[in-house]
């Protein structure tokens, strides 16, 4: 959130923050909880170093397949230069995340991802429920993770997902841009937990 305009370089600076503040995270979180980290925009090398360094389970990779305009510019598919980094260093145990739509989905499994993160146009955006289902219905062999517009209301939705990455609803007033908000955060994980005990005990 303090990093925008994004840009397609970031510096060691970054890089050293996002180890410490990754490093720090993981030894207070238990260890059965998996954690993942992005760079912005587009540094997929930088946060696989991140992750190895930090002990953390994922990254969520920008560009994965298929190149695309954003609004810091271009960005190139890496599918191919990731995974032989990732191997270069040592880092097979992290798992590459890819945010995808409906139609490269099926190439990004082809290039060997390991989850596919379902997500809005923009932060903060609802993933289309119809969407989510379609994705379902492609039986794939990748976890599906919701990435963003995942809320209180909306959570029953997506409790099929193998995961939610949940960011602007834990936050005051449901803003991004806010501080972390611990009341929503208890009222959401206690309507999951309640989600969770009603799929177990009908």
């Amino acid at each position: 959130m303090h990093d925008i305009p994004y840009l397609k370089k970031v510096g060691p600076e970054i890089v050293s923050a996002m180890t410490a503040v990754a490093t720090t995270i993981r030894k207070e979180v238990p260890s059965s909880l998996p954690i993942g980290v992005q760079i912005l925009a587009g540094a997929n090398k930088e946060a696989l170093s991140v992750a190895h360094a930090a002990n953390l389970q994922y990254i969520r990779a920008e560009g994965y397949v298929f190149g695309h305009i954003g609004d810091e510019g271009y960005i190139d598919a890496c599918a191919g230069e990731i995974l032989r980094f990732r191997k270069s260093i040592g880092a097979s145990d992290v798992a590459v995340l890819y945010i995808s739509l409906i139609e490269t989905i099926k190439a990004a499994t082809f290039f060997d991802t390991e989850g596919v993160i379902l997500t809005g146009k923009e932060t903060g955006d609802e993933v289309s429920a119809e969407l989510f289902k379609e994705v379902e219905s492609q039986k794939l062999d990748v976890p599906i993770l919701i990435g963003s517009g995942v809320t209180k209301e909306n959570v029953h939705q997506f409790m099929s997902a193998h995961g939610l990455i949940v960011g602007s609803y834990f936050k005051k007033q449901g803003k991004w841009k806010e501080d972390l908000d611990v009341k929503r955060i208890v009222d959401f994980m206690s309507r999951v937990d309640n989600l969770r005990n009603e799929a177990t005990h009908g």
